[in-house]
């Protein structure tokens, strides 16, 4: 299913001009193939400096490139990576990752320590390739003495979702975050198989004004049809107090926004579905 391919040369950081939709659905009842990324775990005995999380990961559909990960320079600001934490995704951006043609996914993480590349072909007629299954992708260092796991799926009846979150504060004031949200579906009976969308540690927490979006890390995940979208939130302010602790669940339906109010303790929670 699986082979290697040469890298393609290109400069990190490069501007994609062209951003083309995803195909449109080949029935009323049909939906899209696609390929939701859940998580990238590191698994090594050597603490990653923010010096050291130099790298990308990038993905490309044959219809638009997805930077995953990107990092080009050193955020003094970051927390360290240590083993088995994961590597905070960035993407996809711009599209869900459409897997009705082939698909390249090129590693280049921690400045060159972790490389390698992943190709894909003719996924819609390779029956070797398992849909709606947990799927993962180890990559050793250059040194032998370290891994990365990336953990994936490929669906091919789905749909992509956006998500939104609202901190909706009844006073004037500024919310010190810090928590966690995750998204993940009914269809994988996987704990380890939800995509990560914002994980702040307390020593990382940011401020978010009142009636202000919480600045999520990525905000698109393919959802396979007639499944649930669940979203599990547990936010806290910087004095420890919870925001809120729960989960929402969406049902995966084509068109339309969905959106959901919950009351935490600290303020409302607008959760918003397009």
């Amino acid at each position: 299913m699986v082979k290697k391919k040469l890298n393609r040369q290109q400069s990190v950081g490069a501007v994609v001009e062209h951003v083309f939709p995803l195909r449109e659905f080949t029935s009323s009842t049909h939906g899209l193939w696609l390929a939701e990324v859940f998580k990238v775990v590191y698994h090594g005995h050597e603490e990653l400096t923010p010096h050291r999380q130099i790298g990308t990961i990038k993905v490309n559909d044959e219809l638009n490139e997805h930077y995953l990960y990107k990092v080009g320079r050193t955020d003094k600001r970051k927390p360290s990576i240590r083993h088995m934490d994961e590597v905070m995704l960035t993407g996809p951006r711009i599209s869900s990752i459409s897997t009705e043609n082939s698909l390249t996914i090129d590693v280049d993480l921690f400045r060159g320590a972790y490389k390698d590349t992943f190709y894909i072909k003719d996924i819609l007629n390779d029956d070797s390739v398992k849909i709606c299954y947990p799927l993962q992708r180890r990559i050793i260092s250059k040194d032998g003495r370290g891994e990365i796991v990336i953990l994936y799926a490929i669906y091919d009846n789905a749909i992509e979702a956006q998500l939104e979150i609202k901190l909706l504060a009844d006073d004037n004031f500024t919310l010190e975050v810090y928590g966690v949200v995750a998204a993940s579906t009914t269809k994988l009976d996987s704990f380890e198989h939800i995509s990560m969308l914002f994980l702040k540690k307390p020593d990382d927490k940011i401020k978010v004004r009142r009636r202000r979006l919480l600045p999520l890390s990525r905000s698109i995940v393919a959802v396979p049809l007639e499944t649930e979208l669940i979203v599990d939130i547990h936010l806290l302010t910087g004095d420890e107090n919870h925001i809120f602790e729960g989960t929402v669940k969406f049902k995966a339906e084509r068109g339309g926004t969905r959106r959901q109010l919950v009351e935490g303790k600290k303020c409302k929670i607008l959760v918003e579905v397009t």
